[in-house]
């Protein structure tokens, strides 16, 4: 069954923003909507439900020396969208 859509969108922060202004029920990563939920400001809905993860990539060439600091940043994204995983 198809839904109607009032309002469509490609970022998670619009998503939100949306769902805020009361445009209709969404679904966002539960790190995004924790706060506005502690809020008695959106109210979850399906809590067993979950959608299957999205893979995300870094990308950097392979024939580069990875720096510290790079290093860092992939294992700080690694954990912090998937706390689950060990890092590299």
């Amino acid at each position: 069954m198809q839904g109607r859509n009032r309002i469509s969108v490609d970022d998670g922060n619009a998503h939100l923003a949306a769902g805020m202004a009361g445009l209709g029920v969404l679904s966002l990563p539960v790190y995004m909507a924790d706060e506005a939920v502690t809020r008695n400001e959106l109210i979850p809905l399906f809590e067993d439900w979950q959608l299957d993860p999205m893979p995300l990539y870094v990308a950097f060439p392979q024939n580069r020396y990875i720096s510290a600091t790079l290093r860092v940043f992939i294992d700080w994204v690694s954990d912090l969208m998937n706390p689950a995983a060990t890092s590299n």
